[in-house]
C-alpha cells in the first residue's frame, strides 16, 4: 500500500564558471566584471545573467523573491579559495516539488542546462539540504515523535554510508548532542534498552514541547526541526554532500524522502526494548521500503553505490577552520534558508503542501 505522498525542496550550494564567451557577454551586460566593482556585485551580475540562462526553460528566479512555484538562483557564501578563482558561489534551490509528480525531469533538466552552460566545482564546504513535508498538510506530534525517532535510532548507520566529510560536520551535527541527556542515554542502550531515549520523546505531549526538546534554537543539526511551527512546515535533512549530477540530487532527494516516510510508519514499540544499534543493512531496508510505498520515481533513483558503507574516519578540522564555520554560523543565525524562506513569503498563512 502506497504511503501518502509528500512535498519537497532541495538546496544544492556549489560553484559555477561559464563555458564560453558568449556566457561572459551577458555577465556583463548585467554589470558584471565592471571596473570598481566588489566581489559582491560581480556575484549578484553572474545570478542574474543564470537566471536569464535557466528562465526560458525552467521558471527561474534571482535570489528570493517569495514565489515558491520557481527555482531560484541565490548566493552562498562558501569558502573561496585559490582552487575556485574564475567561479562564482551560488546556491540552486528548488520549487515545491510533489514526490509523485516529474520532480526527476526537473531535476534533470536543471543539470543539463547547467552542464551545457558550466563548469561546476564542488569544495569540502558545499552541500545539499531537502526539506520534507506532507502534502495537502502538516505534521502530527506522533509523525515528528517518529521522525525524531528514526533520526537518532539509525544516527550511527547514517554516519557509515555519508562520505568522510559529513560525518561529522558542524554543519549538521548528530541531533543528539542538542537534547539534554540524549548522548548519554544512547551510549546507554546496551544496558538500559532505548527506552529512555524514547520515553523523553514520547513525553512531549505537545508539538512545541517536542521542539523545546529537540531544542530548535540551532538549525545545523542532521534532522532540523526548526521549520516545522513555521509556514513552511518542514522537516529539513542537512547531511547530504555536495552533487555535481542529477543522479546523485535525485538520489540524496529519495532518500530522505524514503527515510521520512518509513520513519512515520516504523512500529517503534517493537524496538524501544532493544539493546542494540541497527546496521548500515537495517538503515538501506529502511530507506528502501519507504522509497518503494512513495512509488515512482522515488524509488528508481535511488542509487546503491551510494548508500554503501563508507569505512573511514570523519574529516577533522582545523581550530582555524572550525572557528570559520562558527562565525558563519553565527551570521546565518536569524535568516532562514532559501526555500524556507521563499515559502513563507508565498503563503504567510498556510502550510507548505496547500497551493
Amino acid at each position: 500500500m502506497s504511503a501518502s505522498k509528500l512535498e519537497f525542496g532541495i538546496e544544492m550550494e556549489l560553484y559555477l564558471r561559464p563555458k564560453h564567451p558568449g556566457l561572459e557577454n551577458m555577465m556583463k551586460s548585467h554589470g558584471c566584471l565592471a571596473k570598481g566593482n566588489t566581489r559582491e556585485q560581480d556575484r549578484k551580475a553572474f545570478r542574474m545573467a543564470l537566471t536569464d540562462i535557466l528562465e526560458p526553460d525552467i521558471p527561474t528566479q534571482c535570489d528570493v523573491t517569495g514565489n515558491y512555484l520557481k527555482w531560484t538562483v541565490a548566493d552562498e557564501d562558501l569558502d573561496e579559495t585559490e582552487a575556485t578563482h574564475g567561479y562564482f558561489p551560488c546556491e540552486i534551490v528548488s520549487r515545491v516539488l510533489d514526490s509523485d509528480g516529474n520532480w526527476d525531469e526537473e531535476i534533470d533538466n536543471m543539470f543539463n542546462a547547467l552542464l551545457h552552460n558550466y563548469d561546476l566545482l564542488l569544495t569540502r564546504g558545499c552541500a545539499m539540504h531537502v526539506h520534507v513535508s506532507p502534502h495537502n498538510g502538516t505534521y502530527t506530534l506522533s509523525q515528528l515523535q517518529s521522525i525524531l525517532k528514526a533520526a537518532l535510532y539509525y544516527e550511527r548507520a547514517l554516519a557509515v554510508i555519508m562520505p568522510a566529510e559529513r560525518k561529522d560536520t558542524p554543519w549538521a551535527e548528530p541531533n543528539m548532542r542538542m537534547i539534554r541527556n540524549c548522548e548519554k542515554n544512547i551510549n546507554k542502550v546496551p544496558q538500559t534498552t532505548w527506552a529512555p531515549v524514547f520515553n523523553e520523546i514520547d513525553n512531549c505531549k505537545f508539538i512545541p514541547t517536542l521542539l523545546a526538546h529537540v531544542n530548535c534554537s540551532k538549525r545545523q543539526v542532521s534532522w532540523n526541526f526548526s521549520n516545522v511551527v513555521n509556514p513552511c512546515g518542514t522537516v529539513e535533512f542537512r547531511r547530504p554532500p555536495g552533487v555535481k549530477s542529477a543522479a546523485d540530487a535525485k538520489h540524496w532527494a529519495a532518500l530522505t524522502m524514503g527515510f521520512v516516510a518509513e520513519a512515520m510508519r516504523q512500529d517503534w514499540k517493537a524496538v524501544r526494548t532493544t539493546k542494540t544499534h541497527p546496521s548500515t543493512d537495517t538503515l538501506r531496508s529502511v530507506i528502501t521500503r519507504g522509497a518503494r510505498s512513495l512509488g515512482s520515481p522515488v524509488q528508481a533513483v535511488l542509487n546503491p553505490m551510494l548508500m554503501a558503507d563508507i569505512n573511514m574516519p570523519a574529516t577533522v578540522l582545523s581550530v582555524e577552520e572550525r572557528q570559520k564555520i562558527k562565525q558563519k554560523i553565527e551570521k546565518k543565525a536569524k535568516k532562514h534558508s532559501v526555500f524556507v524562506e521563499n515559502v513563507i513569503n508565498s503563503r504567510p498563512n498556510t502550510p507548505v503542501g496547500h497551493k
